[in-house]
């Protein structure tokens, strides 16, 4: 038996970028465990307080039960689609075996905002690839309860508007995931397919202990053609339902063509009503009847700017995943809805989760056989 006395102590656990500091406190010590009466020091800006117990083997760590208290911290948290940061408050437990162990408890949040890190266009239907992770390393379990008093903002480039809701945080250090529902308040703004929208309500659930993957209902509006449009978008990151409605009311064709370019297709001439026709691909569900007669696994129609005319355009994406030599890899063709002199190819392999090799080609009009590349690129995260 003995005691101790813990100054400045830092905690830094893997996987999390926040490190806690200043640690003061009062420990005893027996053959098996150490007593932690009161442990108090600063994590993410605000204080964080521990109580409990470490069991020992062989003079190290075999168990915990450890009670956290959190005091208006403020983590940031970086996940694969999203980032979140938020002033919280509340009491987590960790506990079991050292090897893997399990957090658990409720934490307020306030002044929340996410920053998600997806192209709201796939929200109409696009395959998502798994995200590759260490098993080895998973050494942590969590189920932590996250309630906000007042909506939580998600802003990004394309997006601005207010969610509230509860949703836990589950998963492990390696796949975290998300379990609840967040309702959308009305009044935000969504830029889609080159136009922006107002959301006038919606709900997402979150369905998967292990991944971000969601179910969602949402209803949007918009402006065009001396028209009110609405659209309800159904559905999930790998398949979505839409159904328009207009007033005065419009035919869908119409609908779309005016959300797209801007005016009926009955008012454009013959080569934009063929563009019309065209744009029409993605919202109205004929890819996925494409994708049931050939072999492709993307058929989308986006807005990306062009060098040549200098401003935003419509193109026609194709794509095909594939395995050669074992690694998974992409090819990819797109494709100008506006002009024929603007082609593009890539083939891009998988060599690690961080590390792509892309073979690429561009059509030119300068030289004969286009404009060809080859590069190796590495994704970093911070």
């Amino acid at each position: 038996m003995g005691t101790g006395r813990i100054e400045g102590g830092l905690i830094q656990l893997r996987g999390f970028e926040n490190r806690a500091t200043g640690f003061t406190g009062d420990l005893t010590f027996s053959q098996s465990s150490v007593l932690i009466d009161r442990a108090e020091g600063r994590w993410a800006g605000g204080k964080l307080a521990i109580s409990g117990s470490l069991k020992l083997e062989r003079f190290l760590p075999k168990a915990l039960a450890l009670r956290l208290d959190v005091t208006k911290a403020r983590p940031r948290f970086a996940f694969p689609t999203l980032d979140m940061v938020g002033t919280v408050s509340g009491r987590i437990n960790w506990s079991g075996p050292w090897t893997r162990s399990q957090m658990s408890g409720a934490l307020v949040v306030e002044r929340g905002v996410v920053n998600p890190k997806i192209d709201w266009q796939s929200m109409v239907g696009s395959r998502r690839v798994a995200e590759a992770y260490d098993p080895s390393a998973e050494i942590m379990d969590f189920d932590i309860l996250f309630k906000a008093d007042e909506p939580i903002r998600v802003k990004n480039d394309e997006a601005d508007l207010e969610v509230q809701g509860e949703v836990r945080l589950t998963g492990t250090n390696e796949r975290f995931g998300m379990l609840g529902a967040a309702s959308v308040v009305r009044g935000g703004r969504v830029i889609f397919l080159g136009r922006e929208y107002t959301m006038e309500s919606g709900v997402v659930e979150f369905r998967d202990r292990y991944r971000f993957k969601t179910r969602y209902d949402l209803v949007l509006s918009a402006k065009a053609c001396d028209a009110r449009i609405s659209l309800n978008l159904v559905g999930s990151f790998e398949e979505v339902q839409t159904v328009y409605s207009s007033y005065p009311e419009m035919d869908q064709r119409d609908i779309v063509s005016c959300l797209v370019r801007g005016v009926k297709v009955s008012d454009l001439d013959q080569d934009l009503a063929s563009f019309a026709g065209s744009a029409l691909l993605k919202l109205s569900g004929v890819d996925r009847e494409v994708k049931k007669v050939i072999p492709i696994d993307q058929l989308d129609v986006t807005t990306e700017y062009s060098s040549l005319s200098r401003q935003y355009e419509p193109r026609v994406v194709i794509a095909k995943d594939l395995s050669i030599l074992d690694r998974p890899t992409r090819l990819e063709y797109s494709t100008s809805l506006l002009r024929s002199n603007d082609q593009r190819a890539a083939l891009r392999m998988r060599l690690t989760p961080r590390l792509n090799l892309q073979l690429g080609w561009t059509s030119s009009e300068d030289v004969p056989y286009g404009d060809w590349g080859l590069d190796l690129k590495r994704r970093w995260e911070w």
